[in-house]
This record gives structure tokens, sequence and C-alpha cells, in this order.
């Protein structure tokens, strides 16, 4: 039998085989999209609007399900998982594949930890490359990364079963009133906050482990795949005095914590770039594998920056707050 010829080929047209002027159209419009992508980037270089509109693009998510079935094998815990492929419902118009697709099926076994926290460090200088991105001058990015880290952490704890832990250590940020104060000490304006709340900063910012999130099983102990120790020179200062750690040792859960981060930014007017911060945190579980050091942007704040009010502080969560709220559980697959 005869094989078609490429002139054939390019004459039949349908789904799956375009023609060439087909072909030739999808490219020039192609090309000038993403041309006109270009140049409105070069010329406005700050994140566009839509990308900060996180529940469509998280919709058809696959997230994780209450009461998860654990396996415990050589010192790891997954879960399984199916992904499932099919064809759309179209009519299809190429004979040969008129009859029903039946769809394909994959079992996966997927990690829900990491054997210890990622290492995450702050860069010795500021790169200039990215603050057009963002609305503001300043750079937030490392601050809100940190918390991120721990949301995260805070409803895998949740999600996950055998009684997982969510703790503070003894390792705290340093306070206003802390003396001497390290040198390259960055001072982070947390707002009129209340001693509770002060305590999660001082978690969050902690040198080393400020809080762990884990499953303990024997003498193992496996660690949300979002668990992070910050080692730097540098250190964060908290704009809060200190209060009395034994009686706030409990830590606070993901709904008031996601809360407080909201505070934050309606604080510095910096959604945009907690939005961003939540897409490097994302990438955690995958870095770690690496086994290097993470490295963050210097914070860049500038001293009598005018801070708006937050009237009720981690009390009544705001829009951003109940946006992101409703979609995490979609982007806790690590």
């Amino acid at each position: 039998m005869a094989l078609p010829t490429l002139e054939i080929l390019l004459t039949m047209e349908d789904a799956v085989r375009p023609s060439a002027e087909k072909l030739t159209e999808v490219y020039d419009k192609g090309y000038c999209t993403w041309l006109n992508l270009f140049l409105h980037a070069t010329q406005e270089p700050r994140l566009p609007q839509a990308g900060f509109q996180i529940q469509s693009s998280i919709l058809h998510q696959p997230y994780f399900p209450r009461h998860l079935d654990l396996k415990h094998n050589y010192g790891n815990l997954s879960v399984t998982g199916t992904s499932i492929w099919e064809v759309s419902q179209e009519p299809c118009k190429i004979p040969a594949l008129e009859k029903q697709i039946p769809p394909l099926e994959k079992q996966l076994d997927i990690p829900i930890l990491i054997p210890g926290p990622t290492h995450l460090t702050l860069s010795s200088c500021s790169d200039p490359r990215y603050h057009n991105w963002f609305k503001g001058e300043e750079s937030h990015l490392s601050v809100l990364i940190l918390a991120w880290s721990y949301i995260l952490s805070a409803r895998w704890a949740d999600l996950m079963p055998w009684s997982p832990v969510l703790e503070y250590t003894d390792s705290q940020a340093q306070w206003k009133d802390d003396q001497p104060a390290d040198r390259d000490s960055v001072m982070v304006e947390i707002g009129n906050v209340d001693n509770s709340e002060a305590r999660w900063w001082a978690a969050i910012l902690a040198p080393g482990e400020g809080w762990q999130a884990y499953i303990s099983s024997g003498k193992d102990k496996f660690r949300s795949p979002w668990s992070i120790t910050f080692d730097s020179s540098s250190r964060f200062t908290l704009s809060h005095y200190k209060c009395c750690p034994a009686l706030l040792s409990r830590a606070v859960p993901f709904e008031t914590a996601i809360c407080l981060l909201s505070d934050y930014c309606e604080l510095h007017d910096v959604v945009d770039q907690s939005h961003a911060a939540l897409s490097a945190v994302l990438f955690l579980p995958y870095l770690h594998g690496m086994g290097k050091d993470v490295f963050l942007p210097r914070p860049r704040f500038f001293c009598g920056t005018q801070l708006k009010s937050v009237s009720q502080p981690g009390v009544q969560p705001n829009r951003v707050c109940l946006q992101i709220n409703h979609g995490l559980d979609r982007l806790q697959e690590p």
C-alpha cells in the first residue's frame, strides 16, 4: 500500500492535520501575539493585573481530600492518586478515530513530606531587576515568602492524618527592645498588633527554625514540604516590644496566619508581591531536592514610608484573604 505524499497530507485539513494555509495563519497569529506581549512588557514591566486573579487559574487543580490513606515505605510517606486523561466529547471528523477512545489512567505515588527543612538565606545584595514588576518601591518578598511557608505548612497540618504537630520553637526574631541589635539587622514594621500576633511574626522571621510542622512516627519526623530554616548573617528585628513567650507558645492556625499576612499586605500595600511570593513558595519542595541554599531577595524598606491603617488586624479577613483562602487547598500538592 502506497503511503500518502506530502502534497496530499498538506491538502487534508481537519483538527489534527491543518492545511498549509492554516499553519501559516496560526504561525503569524502566534508571532504577533508574542511580539505584542514582549513590547508591552518592555514598556510596562509591572506584572499584569490578571496574574493576581488566582481563582480561575486553580479552579481545576486537584487537591488533597480529607481522611487521606498514607503509605509508609522505607522512611517515606506518600499517598496514591490517579491521573486520568481523556479526549473531549466533541465529534471527531477523522474516520480512523471515530470510535470512542477510552480514558488513560495512571496511578501515581505523591510524596507529602521532605526529610528536613529547606535552607533559605538572604542575598548579599539587592537585585534591582524585579523592582519594576510591582507598583511599590519597597521589596517585602523575603518577608512574604517566609510567611507563606508557614501558612502552607499550617494547612498541610490540618489536612494530614496521623495527628500532625504545628508548633513554635525557642528561636525568635529580634525584638525592638533587644540590645544590642545586630548591625545588619533589618527592621520589619508589623503594625499595631497584639502580643499573640507579634509572637507569630517572631517565629516567622526567626533565625534557624522559628516553627515546625511535622508528623511523628516512631523515631521518624516527617516534615511539611514547605518546612524551612532561615540562615543568614542579616537578621530581622520586629517593630514591637518583647512580649512574654511563655504565655504565647501555641502556634496560630492557618486561618489566623493567612489573615495576619493579609493585614501586613494591606499595611504596606504589597498584595501584588504577596502573590509573587506565594508562587515562589510553591516551588520550595522541588528546590529542596537540589540540596542547595535558596537565596531570597534582600528586603528594601524606606524609613518614613506612609503606612496604611488596618482597622481590626487579624479579625475580619479582607478580600485578598478570602480569595486565597478559598483556593489554598488546591495548591497543596507538592
